[in-house]
């Protein structure tokens, strides 16, 4: 239902329709999280026959 960041950056809260509160740590420095989104979508990348030649090497030499 909500999310908001800490000023910091470093955390993050969302909540749901039943109330539930969910602390994130976000305690990353900027290469880490570049890092793991990369990770995340190295095989969509590679092989999504909708990506284009050019997107899927957006990652390449970042991560794994």
């Amino acid at each position: 239902m909500s999310v908001s960041f800490s000023l910091d950056g470093h955390r993050l809260a969302s909540s749901d329709k039943a109330g539930r509160l969910i602390l994130w740590n976000l305690d990353l420095k900027p290469n880490d999280l570049l890092a793991y989104g990369c990770n995340w979508v190295h095989d969509y990348l590679k092989t999504n026959p909708n990506v284009s030649e050019k997107e899927r090497h957006l990652c390449d030499g970042i991560g794994i």
